[in-house]
């Protein structure tokens, strides 16, 4: 007499069913990498120029680099330091914005 085979009654979960085990992903990456290049060429633009013109331009794409990359990849369980990290980002590009329209 042949046994029955043995029905599975739990499933694995797949990796797009839970978000939280997949990681940050692919955005806050390219936002840190994308941002970080703006603000590299424009430090080299000040540089070679010798005349600071658009340090308001590298404050702002400091503080979005922040809000939008370094915050994501932060740990989640760090609560308090990736609110930190956020609403310091939005300071910084804030300052930025008004720095370079304003000053």
């Amino acid at each position: 007499m042949e046994q029955p085979a043995a029905t599975r009654t739990e499933q694995t979960p797949r990796p797009d069913e839970n978000p939280a085990a997949a990681g940050p992903g692919w955005r806050p990456v390219f936002c840190l990498i994308g941002f970080g290049l703006l603000l590299t060429v424009t430090l080299t633009i000040d540089a070679l120029r010798g005349a600071s013109t658009m340090s308001g331009f590298a404050l702002v794409y400091a503080g979005v680099m922040l809000f939008t990359g370094v915050a994501e990849l932060l740990d989640p369980a760090a609560r308090r330091l990736v609110a930190g990290v956020r609403y310091g980002g939005m300071a910084m590009a804030l300052l930025g914005l008004v720095l370079q329209f304003v000053g």
